[in-house]
C-alpha cells in the first residue's frame, strides 16, 4: 500500500484580530515547513502566537483575518487536511463515562470506511501502539469519578486522531499539565511516529526539559508574532551565539536559554532586529517535493444516518453511566414524590382542600421544571466536545442534535411517570384513570418543554456559570406569571405578554382543570363557600380553558425552543479562537 507522505508548508502567514476599534496583528509574516520523518517543535513565551499558528495550519476557524498560503504537497491545505491530517487540541475533551476502547472505537466507526472487524482490529493496534492496553477498558474519568491518568488521557486523545493513520499530525501543548516523566514519554512517542512511521509531526510546547529538547529535529521559535529562528534544533544554539550575541551555558537547558534570550531582546526593544531571515521557501522544499507523492487519501465523511446511530450509541453509554441522570435523578424523584405525597397525603373535599390542591399542583410543576438542570449541565459539558469533533469533520450538527433529543426522550418519559405514579395517588387526586393519564401526559409535555428551553439556553450562553444564573432566572419569571401567585385578570397590562410565554401557566391550567372540573366540595358553617371546582376555576379566570389547546401550545413551545436551539448550535458553536 502506498504511503502518503505529507510536506506541510506555510508562507507569509499574517493574522489580525479586532480589539475594540483597533486591529492587532498576532502573526507577522510567518513562513516555514515540516517534512516527513521529522518532529518540529514550535516554542515561545505565552502569547507569542504558537497555538494561533497551529490552528491556522490545521485549517481551524479563526475569528480574525488570515492571509498567506498553507499547502500540503503543494495543494491548498484546508481542502485536504481532514483527509491526511490529525489535530490534537491542548485540552483533552472526551466523554468521561466512556472507556478508552469505546472512545477510540467511536472515532473508528465514523472515520474508517471498512468492516467492523477491520475497524476493531485497527482499534486494538492503536491501543497497543500507544501503550494503552492495561487501561483499554477503563473509563476516561469525570469530575465525580476518577479515571485514567493525565498521560493516559493524552495518549487516548492522540489515539482517537491516529485511528486513520494520518500522514500529518499537529498537537497543541501535548505536555501541558503533565509531570516531567509523563511529558517525556509523550514526546518520545511523537518522535517515534516521525522517525519510525515517517509521519510529519508538529507540536507547540512551552518549556521542554533539556532531555526532551534533544528529541526535536526542527525548531521554530516565535516572539510577538515574528520568527526568531527556524531550522535544525541542533544548530539553534550556535545561531543565537553567532547572530544574536547570546551564548548558552554548557549545562543550561537550550529551551530555557532561547526563551530568556528572546525576553531580554524584547525588553531592549530590539525584536525587529533579530527577526529570522530564512531563504526562499521554494528553494528549501524543492528536493523534498520531488520525492513526495501528491496524491491525497480520498476523504469521505460518514453518512448522516451512520453519524446519528453512533452518536445515539455513545450518548446512551454516557447517560446510563452518569449518576446525575441515573441514581441521583431516580433518588430525587422518589424523595420528592414521597415528600409531596406525605405533605398533601389523603387530600379531602373540604374548603381547605381547594387551596391544598392548587398548592400541590403548582409545587409539582415547579419541582419538575427545576428537575431538568442535570440535562442542562450534561449538555453544556458536551458542547465543547461537539465543537471540537465537528471541527474535525467527525459529524454534522443535525445528527448530533437529533441524537441528543432521542437519548433524552426515555428520561423525559420515565421520571415524570415514575414521579406521578407515587405522588398522584398519595395526594389523593381524582381516582379516574383518564384523569391520571391526563396528569401524566401534561407533566411529560411540560418536561419536554422545559428541557427544550434548557437546550436553547445551553446553546446560547457562553459558559455553565452564566447558564446557572440565566436558566433559574427565566424559570422564576415564568413561575410568577404561571397563575398561582397572581390571578390572570390582575396582571399589569405591560406584563400580560409574559404569561403567554410561561409554560407554567399552560401546564397549571391543564392540571387544575383536570382536577377541579366537575368536583364538588363540602360546605360547613356560615362563612362563604365555594361548592364546586368549576366555580373556583371561574374565580381564577380559567373557566374557558381548553385542555387539548393548552397541550398543543406547550408542545409548540417545545418544538420552537428545539428549532431555535438547533440554529444556535449550528451557527454559534463553530470552533473559533
Amino acid at each position: 500500500m502506498l504511503r502518503n507522505e505529507a510536506v506541510l508548508a506555510w508562507k507569509d502567514i499574517h493574522y489580525t484580530v479586532k480589539v475594540g476599534k483597533e486591529e492587532r496583528e498576532i502573526l507577522k509574516g510567518i513562513s516555514g515547513y515540516a517534512r516527513p520523518g521529522e518532529l518540529l517543535a514550535i516554542i515561545g513565551s505565552t502569547g507569542c502566537g504558537k497555538s494561533t499558528l497551529l490552528d491556522i495550519l490545521a485549517g481551524r476557524n479563526k475569528t480574525g483575518n488570515i492571509s498567506g498560503n498553507v499547502t500540503v504537497n503543494d495543494m491548498p491545505a484546508k481542502k485536504i487536511f481532514k483527509s491526511i491530517g490529525a489535530y490534537v487540541a491542548q485540552e483533552d475533551v472526551m466523554m468521561g463515562n466512556l472507556t478508552v476502547r469505546e472512545t477510540i472505537t467511536f472515532s473508528a466507526r465514523l472515520k474508517l470506511h471498512t468492516s467492523k472487524e477491520q475497524q476493531d482490529h485497527k482499534v486494538n493496534d492503536v491501543i497497543e501502539k500507544f501503550g494503552l492496553s492495561k487501561v483499554a477498558d477503563s473509563r476516561i474519568g469525570t469530575a465525580v469519578r476518577r479515571g485514567i491518568s493525565g498521560g493516559e488521557k493524552k495518549r487516548a486523545a492522540i489515539s482517537s486522531e491516529f485511528i486513520t493513520d494520518p500522514s500529518l499530525i499537529l498537537l497543541d501543548e501535548p505536555t501541558s499539565g503533565l509531570d516531567s516523566v509523563t511529558a517525556y514519554t509523550i514526546v518520545e512517542q511523537l518522535k517515534n511516529l516521525a522517525h519510525k512511521d515517517g509521519k510529519t509531526v508538529i507540536t507547540t510546547i512551552h518549556q521542554p526539559s533539556g532531555k526532551m529538547f534533544k528529541m526535536f529535529d526542527k525548531l521554530l521559535i516565535l516572539s510577538h508574532g515574528h520568527v526568531i529562528y527556524f531550522g535544525n534544533s541542533a544548530s539553534a544554539v550556535q545561531y543565537f551565539g553567532d547572530n544574536l550575541g547570546k551564548v548558552c551555558g554548557q549545562y543550561e537547558n537550550p529551551a530555557d536559554f532561547f526563551l530568556e534570550a528572546v525576553d531580554e531582546i524584547e525588553e531592549m526593544g530590539q525584536i525587529e532586529k533579530v527577526i529570522y531571515k530564512e531563504p526562499p521557501l521554494d528553494v528549501q522544499l524543492s528536493d523534498e517535493e520531488d520525492n513526495t507523492s501528491t496524491r491525497p487519501i480520498k476523504f469521505k465523511k460518514s453518512n448522516m444516518l451512520n453519524q446519528f446511530l453512533y452518536l445515539v450509541w455513545r450518548n446512551v453509554l454516557n447517560i446510563t453511566r452518569d449518576p446525575r441522570t441515573t441514581y441521583a435523578q431516580l433518588g430525587q424523584s422518589i424523595f420528592l414524590a414521597l415528600l409531596i405525597g406525605s405533605i398533601y397525603f389523603g387530600i379531602k373535599l373540604d374548603q381547605k382542600s381547594i387551596q391544598n390542591r392548587m398548592g400541590a399542583i403548582f409545587f409539582i410543576i415547579t419541582n419538575q421544571a427545576f428537575g431538568g438542570f442535570p440535562l442542562l449541565s450534561l449538555f453544556l459539558e458536551e458542547r465543547e466536545l461537539f465543537k471540537r469533533e465537528r471541527a474535525g469533520g467527525l459529524y454534522n450538527a443535525l445528527p448530533y442534535y437529533l441524537a441528543k433529543l432521542l437519548t433524552e426522550l426515555p428520561i423525559l418519559l420515565f421520571y415524570p411517570i415514575f414521579f406521578s405514579s407515587i405522588a398522584y395517588w398519595m395526594i389523593g387526586f381524582r381516582p379516574e384513570a383518564d384523569k391520571f393519564f391526563m396528569f401524566c401526559l401534561s407533566i411529560i409535555v411540560m418536561n419536554f418543554t422545559t428541557s427544550s428551553l434548557f437546550v436553547l439556553v445551553g446553546s446560547i450562553v457562553p459558559n455553565i456559570q452564566l447558564a446557572n444564573v440565566f436558566a433559574p432566572l427565566v424559570l422564576v419569571l415564568f413561575m410568577i406569571f404561571g397563575g398561582f401567585f397572581l390571578n390572570a385578570d390582575n396582571i399589569p397590562s405591560y406584563y400580560v405578554w409574559l404569561k403567554y410565554l410561561s409554560f407554567f401557566k399552560w401546564t397549571y391550567e391543564v392540571l387544575l382543570v383536570n382536577e377541579m372540573k366537575g368536583l364538588h366540595f363540602t360546605c360547613t358553617g356560615s362563612q362563604g363557600c365555594i361548592p364546586t371546582g368549576d366555580l373556583q376555576l371561574l374565580i381564577m379566570g380559567m373557566g374557558d380553558v381548553n385542555i387539548p389547546i393548552n397541550l398543543a401550545i406547550l408542545a409548540s413551545m417545545a418544538v420552537f425552543y428545539r428549532v431555535l436551539g438547533f440554529f444556535a448550535v449550528l451557527f454559534l458553536h463553530v470552533e473559533k479562537k
